[in-house]
């Protein structure tokens, strides 16, 4: 029996995972490798900070006969996480395809992928059937809602290269929207019963050699990833306090503990539209936001008492300058508190978020030190035309203080431009992550139909319906 093995994605703890693939003996295997040439793990909570620079030296010492492709992530910073692991399975089969191999089967799985099994190994060529996907989970589909784990997948060769090679952009929720795909190809997906698989966190280390087995691997990747959800992050909600009575209702990460919530926003609420006969000026005071979150830190600010030097600008560069001002004031509100941050994150009181729970996970593991988290990356046409989205930014602590701080009090142009070219400057760039993106709430939906649901396709059409009637 004649086995591919894709290996793919980032290199992490291979050196510990190897040592458990003596199992693959059993069978003809090659090997083809893609990866990133920086490995990066963090967990502060722990005292992990680990970056490694791969080399193919580091794979071909266990198998020299392997192919190898060493890519810099810098040059895929547009993808999501989920796009990147894609990118790496069909990068993996071009690898096998350029080779002209013919195989029975194609196995893919991650560089630390722990296996296990329990069954005597000489049974394992007798137990694969070539008409069935294996996997470390079951098909689930609860309300079209699916699951299919992603860490290891093994079926006959056909399927294997029909199933990567069909398989859709996957911006987020990988589980699920590979259980549809396998779901839509109409494969037979059977659990993997007499082969544990898990993955390796850098804290197995602490094990002695002699005691690394299924079980002990499984409780430390739980500690990892449960102290992961001890991290400490501070929002910084920024800007003219808008709709906040509607866009907190959103916010499902309120309640974590994980997150402290600092505002800084101006005594006075003003919002116009004369074509659909609204002109707001409401004043503002703290009951409106400890009412939601009562914990919060909140700064009140009266702009006639700030000093702004607004000259030779028009309007919308006052509104970045006035922007920045609370991106200011509320990262010094967070060091005037005396706690301790791992993540930062910026974003607006009027902003609907689509952050849910797999998203409110991914928030918080934003804590690579090479760049900050929005929801775009930045877009280059032009050696003078950069844009980012400025509505919602993450990062550790560090880089978005360094952000912050460096930035100039006076925005002299197109803020756009400007945020893009000033974290290039810092020696950082933009992941985007998809489920950050958000919708703007306008005045206009506290008048929406009775008969119509609160959500975000409803946002987007009030605030298209504001936007095209030129508002200010």
């Amino acid at each position: 029996m004649k086995i591919a093995v894709l290996v793919y994605g980032m290199y992490r703890e291979f050196d510990i995972a190897v040592k458990s693939w003596g199992i693959l003996n059993n069978f003809d295997c090659d090997f083809y490798f893609s990866t990133w040439n920086k490995s990066k793990q963090n967990n502060e909570n722990l005292g992990y900070r680990r970056e490694l620079n791969i080399n193919e030296k580091m794979i071909l010492k266990y198998y020299p006969n392997g192919i190898i492709d060493i890519l810099d992530e810098i040059n895929y910073i547009g993808l999501s996480n989920s796009e990147k692991m894609i990118f790496h399975w069909k990068n993996c089969l071009s690898l096998l395809n350029e080779s002209n191999e013919k195989y029975d089967y194609i196995l893919l799985m991650r560089f630390d992928g722990y296996m296990e099994l329990s069954v005597p190994s000489e049974m394992l060529p007798n137990l694969i059937k070539p008409n069935i996907l294996y996997s470390t989970s079951i098909l689930k589909n609860n309300n079209d809602k699916f699951f299919l784990s992603d860490i290891f997948l093994l079926g006959s060769y056909d399927m294997m290269k029909n199933l990567i090679n069909s398989v859709p952009t996957i911006h987020s929720d990988i589980h699920h929207y590979l259980g549809k795909h396998v779901h839509d190809l109409n494969l037979n997906v059977e659990m993997i019963e007499f082969l544990h698989i898990n993955v390796i966190r850098p804290n197995v280390i602490e094990i002695n050699d002699v005691k690394i087995n299924h079980e002990t691997i499984h409780n430390k990747r739980n500690e990892w990833n449960n102290t992961l959800e001890l991290m400490k992050i501070a929002i910084i909600v920024y800007g003219m306090y808008r709709e906040f009575d509607i866009a907190v209702k959103s916010w499902k990460f309120i309640n974590d503990p994980a997150f402290d919530f600092y505002f800084s926003t101006w005594n006075k609420s003003i919002q116009k539209c004369q074509p659909l006969g609204y002109d707001l000026n409401e004043d503002i005071v703290p009951e409106m936001i400890s009412k939601h979150i009562p914990n919060a830190v909140i700064d009140i600010v009266d702009e006639n008492n700030v000093e702004f030097d607004f000259n030779g600008l028009g309007e919308g560069l006052i509104n970045s300058t006035k922007m920045i001002y609370h991106w200011k004031n509320g990262l010094k509100l967070i060091k005037e508190s005396g706690k301790e941050y791992d993540l930062v994150v910026l974003m607006r009181p009027d902003s609907y978020m689509m952050l849910n729970d797999d998203g409110i996970k991914k928030l918080k593991k934003c804590s690579l030190d090479d760049r900050i988290y929005g929801c775009n990356y930045i877009h280059i046409t032009g050696p003078e035309h950069y844009f980012l989205i400025d509505t919602f930014f993450c990062g550790t602590f560090h880089n978005i203080s360094k952000l912050i701080e460096t930035l100039p009090n006076k925005i002299t142009m197109n803020i756009h431009t400007e945020l893009a070219k000033h974290i290039l400057s810092l020696g950082l760039y933009v992941d985007a992550v998809s489920e950050f993106n958000s919708a703007v709430v306008r005045p206009n939906v506290r008048d929406m139909e009775k008969n119509e649901t609160l959500n975000l396709d409803t946002i987007i059409k009030y605030l298209r319906l504001w936007d095209s009637n030129n508002t200010k």
